[in-house]
């Protein structure tokens, strides 16, 4: 028998989502990183590995290279627009040096932000003030699987791909 897992996934709505952009609007960093999580789907330990040479940002196209998955993946992920725009502006006008490619792409007041901590503190901060309650880092993770199958119903192996799954049964949950 096939067990099927009665756990409902917990993902912001995309009215939700945009409410949590809204509430970070004013703070570069903090907004491309609710982008990047949001429309990427990557962890939140993929995303604190990050260096600026992982990410390539072009006027009509962009890929973010996750090179330091779970279980040592190593994926390729495309960008769409709004991500590219939040990562660029940030780079222009927060990060400290934009152009040694070799940086750390978050930096914080004190340094490069390597603790998961920093991004819930992030998040919690932006949800609050959005009036959404609870919102983790994982949850930015099934909000862009449940959005990229509304738009792709049919492409498990896809979402696996750019999640970084090696097998179908885990994105079955969407």
């Amino acid at each position: 028998l096939i067990r099927i897992d009665q756990h409902k996934i917990k993902s912001l709505k995309p009215k939700q989502f945009r409410r949590l952009l809204r509430a970070a609007k004013g703070h570069h960093r903090d907004f491309a990183m609710l982008e990047v999580l949001g429309g990427t789907g990557i962890r939140v330990g993929e995303l604190l590995v990050l260096d600026i040479n992982d990410v390539v940002i072009q006027p009509r196209s962009g890929l973010l290279t996750v090179r330091y998955g779970k279980g040592g993946g190593y994926r390729d992920i495309p960008l769409t627009k709004d991500v590219r725009q939040a990562l660029q502006t940030y780079l222009e006008m927060d990060h400290p040096t934009p152009n040694d490619k070799t940086q750390k792409l978050w930096w914080g007041r004190d340094g490069a932000l390597t603790h998961r901590s920093s991004v819930t503190r992030i998040l919690e901060k932006y949800a609050i003030r959005a009036g959404l309650g609870h919102v983790t880092p994982h949850m930015l993770r099934h909000t862009f699987a449940t959005r990229y199958l509304n738009t792709n119903p049919d492409d498990l192996r896809g979402l696996a791909q750019l999640l970084g799954h090696s097998s179908l049964d885990t994105v079955m949950i969407y």
